[in-house]
């Protein structure tokens, strides 16, 4: 199968680009192969039991599991101060065997910390917390749960793409992914109507048992803490986390102000929209940003961009067109609690479409030099506040109208898109010049 895969993949790249693939993109399609066993045999799982969870559950309640991850996502991005990105590159980068035990276990500890802090204040001050933002105290106790689960098995992912061991991944994703679908047929068998936290019970099971087998694997890894190697991955890290938290707050701003304004059962309707869109592209995304990230922090060469831009140009209509049969097919698996709308459809899946473009290109600049990524950083970041104004003006005064709040979503990602090319553009400019510098420099030695 992995052989078959590759020759396909060499003749559709011959197809595309007009010549064949190197031995590089041969090695690096290789590593591919396992994260698309991984991701594209599981996801159709992960998605089908998500599809019927949210149809047992109905609107109020898939809102409040889509809730829960809301606030567990911010209290990540938070506690993990950019490492995610660091630890990955600084990992791929290091040549011994104890430099990457340092890198990873250095930023494991400071993780767990931080965490661990957050968590506590959130338990202490639990019943002020469920005051003051109007949440249900069973919400901020299963996002303290959901939260130190996910945060270590979010860990040692981290090492396992880093280390490039996308075949222990793949094991992994579908040891995970049987606990999901057995306990949830289990669970529909024993209780025929679940709500969000047996739900949230039977996910985090199987994330559990994944950071197990993770462990069992990688404990050689947990050793050699270096206050030296942290310092300077939380000075690269602190951009990283500024973009996560940022990226964060935009990215779930929609969603929080739609359970603000319109209610969390407008949000359940919503977010199914949004899990047979930009939950699905992000799903397929990661399948190949999983490998991308630690083969561009590894090679100064970024020219293979110009690569991405013929598949984006080549590959936009087919990609539009599946998913919004995706969506079609999705919505009506959820069930009539959640209306199909034309309007949504066709908005959601020009968004997902180019999101899926933007996640690729993001791999490309989060390698770029501190220059380039600073520039990077503050316009796309001026982009997103500017639509969060709009979200919140739309909602508050003018009407409770999805349609006007994805609309600005979709002139967000087009504007975002341009950027990165732009950015990736200026990257792969600055790199030619430094290389000819390079040759100039050797050839008058």
């Amino acid at each position: 199968m992995k052989k078959f895969l590759i020759s396909f993949a060499e003749k559709l790249h011959l197809l595309i680009f007009g010549h064949k693939m190197s031995d590089q993109m041969r090695g690096f399609l290789g590593n591919l192969s396992w994260s698309f066993y991984g991701g594209i045999l599981s996801m159709p799982i992960t998605i089908a039991v998500g599809t019927l969870a949210g149809r047992f559950m109905g609107p109020e309640q898939y809102g409040k599991y889509n809730l829960v991850i809301l606030v567990s996502t911010y209290i990540i991005a938070l506690s993990f101060f950019g490492l995610d990105i660091s630890t990955i590159k600084n990992v791929a980068k290091a040549k011994t065997k104890e430099q990457k035990q340092r890198s990873f276990f250095s930023s494991f500890v400071f993780v767990s910390l931080v965490t661990s802090v957050f968590l506590a204040l959130m338990l202490i001050f639990r019943q002020k917390i469920s005051s003051d933002f109007g949440l249900d105290m069973r919400i901020v106790i299963s996002v303290v749960i959901y939260t130190v689960v996910v945060t270590c098995k979010l860990m040692l992912d981290i090492l396992t793409r880093a280390l490039e061991q996308f075949k222990l991944q793949a094991i992994s994703r579908f040891i995970e992914i049987a606990v999901l679908a057995l306990g949830f047929s289990a669970a529909v068998f024993l209780y025929h109507k679940i709500d969000f936290e047996i739900f949230l019970a039977i996910i985090l099971s199987g994330a559990a048992l994944v950071s197990l087998v993770y462990f069992a694997y990688l404990r050689s890894y947990f050793r050699h803490f270096s206050f030296a190697t942290l310092r300077l991955q939380l000075a690269e890290g602190k951009f990283f986390m500024l973009s996560s938290i940022l990226g964060t707050i935009f990215i779930s701003s929609d969603r929080l102000l739609i359970a603000k304004y319109i209610g969390v059962s407008a949000l359940g309707i919503y977010s199914a929209y949004y899990a047979a869109s930009l939950a699905l592209v992000t799903g397929l995304s990661l399948i190949l940003t999983n490998v991308l990230l630690p083969a561009t922090a590894r090679t100064d060469d970024k020219s293979f961009v110009l690569k991405i831009d013929k598949l984006c140009i080549k590959g936009f209509i087919p990609i539009y067109l599946l998913i919004c049969a995706a969506i079609f097919i999705f919505l009506n698996l959820f069930g009539k609690a959640y209306p199909l709308k034309l309007s949504y459809v066709l908005l959601f899946a020009l968004i997902a479409t180019i999101y899926f473009f933007q996640t690729v290109y993001n791999i490309v600049i989060l390698d770029a030099t501190r220059r380039r990524y600073v520039q990077y950083f503050l316009v796309s970041n001026v982009i997103n506040l500017v639509n969060i104004a709009y979200y919140f003006v739309i909602l508050k005064y003018v009407s409770k109208s999805i349609d006007l709040m994805l609309i600005g979503f979709a002139l967000n990602v087009i504007l975002t898109l341009l950027l990165q090319i732009i950015i990736t553009r200026k990257m792969i400019k600055e790199a030619s010049v430094q290389t000819e510098m390079s040759l100039g420099d050797s050839m008058v030695k």
